[in-house]
């Protein structure tokens, strides 16, 4: 079930939580909706290896969300208004009150395969409007400086020449750097699985959250059969059994391997267990 998010942890997981809420009210297509989590993975990741003292620090989850999710709709093509984002967050991270009560039930409507969500009248107008926006438009810019304008968010792993020390002139040892962001989530091959199998839509939210999961966790498996991992576990908690495709296991006739994608699950559930686990 989709919920609003609990700001109960840490702060890129909160981001996170919040983009994916508000990526949900307003229709988001998956990629885009993916693709603003897994910048935020690698906000936070940048952010953490700076230890708090570098140029790009998280902002808020609240503006990470936003400017997250604004950034993605662009690279993504999935045009929405500036407006929408500001307001559709402020409802999701609203405390009490009526726009709060409205995101929960939209969410839950959404979930359940309801019509558009509505909303009261936008709680932020005006002055306080225009101030947020200013806000989000600036941390689309910090967030673009912390990615190094890298928006590919299906790149494989670096390898040993992306990390370390620099390299300065005459082949001397140049100031250190921060640590490469973990590789993205494999979203690609993740959501073409969810259309050729029919996945409810709730299920395939699900794996794009436990994809993005992986990624912050570093978790060191091909791509293909990560994502079919993050399947099989969303399918799991869903109750639901992929079926196979002409007589055949749905890992096999999608090229991913039974065993690839069972190995690829164990090192998933190792490095993200289940948090009733």
């Amino acid at each position: 079930m989709i919920a609003a998010p609990s700001m109960d942890c840490p702060p890129g997981a909160a981001a996170a939580r919040v983009a994916r809420a508000a990526a949900t009210l307003l229709r988001f297509p998956f990629p885009a909706a993916a693709a603003a989590t897994a910048y935020i993975a690698r906000w936070a990741h940048v952010a953490d290896a700076e230890g708090g003292g570098g140029g790009h620090p998280l902002p808020p989850p609240a503006r990470a969300a936003a400017a997250a999710l604004l950034l993605a709709s662009k690279v993504e093509d999935a045009p929405v208004r500036a407006n929408d984002i500001v307001n559709v967050v402020a409802a999701v991270c609203a405390d009490t009150g009526e726009w709060r009560d409205a995101a929960d039930a939209a969410l839950r409507g959404v979930a359940a395969g309801g019509a558009d969500p509505s909303f009261p009248p936008p709680p932020l107008t005006g002055a306080p409007y225009a101030r947020v926006k200013a806000a989000m438009l600036r941390d689309e810019g910090a967030l673009l400086a912390a990615l190094k304008h890298e928006l590919v968010t299906d790149s494989a792993p670096r390898g040993a020449g992306g990390a370390g020390g620099g390299v300065g002139p005459r082949g001397g040892a140049g100031p250190p750097t921060a640590p490469p962001p973990p590789p993205s989530p494999p979203t690609s091959y993740l959501l073409n699985y969810c259309r050729l199998l029919r996945v409810p839509p709730a299920v395939a939210a699900a794996a794009v959250a436990a994809a993005n999961d992986a990624a912050a966790a570093a978790v060191c498996a091909p791509p293909a059969a990560l994502a079919a991992a993050c399947l099989a576990s969303a399918a799991e908690d869903a109750g639901l059994d992929l079926p196979p495709v002409r007589g055949v296991r749905w890992e096999a006739a999608l090229g991913v391997g039974v065993d690839a994608a069972a190995a690829a699950r164990a090192l998933f559930e190792a490095a993200c267990p289940r948090a009733s686990d």
